[in-house]
């Protein structure tokens, strides 16, 4: 579970760190429900953001993701291919 940061839902920079601590926050109760389920192999945790930074700061801030063979990586999906990089994120 993520919450995404594109500019549409996260309009200011404060917002895109605040959703990224967000998600999180979610993907460590997923983690903790899935382990008590004894569902693990069946979760993908996902890391969210909108440059590059901020993918790292949410994978630093997770617990270990070195047990998952899948990892997604949020907001990727909505990137303008030759579009400027927006300088207020």
């Amino acid at each position: 579970m993520d919450l995404c940061v594109e500019p549409e839902v996260a309009r200011n920079r404060g917002l895109v760190l605040d959703r990224i601590s967000a998600t999180v926050d979610l993907n460590r109760a997923c983690i903790c429900g899935a382990r008590d389920r004894s569902i693990l192999d069946r979760l993908m945790p996902v890391l969210q953001g909108w440059v590059p930074e901020d993918y790292v700061r949410c994978l630093e801030r997770m617990p270990d993701l070195s047990d998952f063979p899948i990892v997604g990586v949020g907001s990727m999906c909505r990137r303008h291919l030759l579009g400027p990089r927006a300088s207020s994120r």
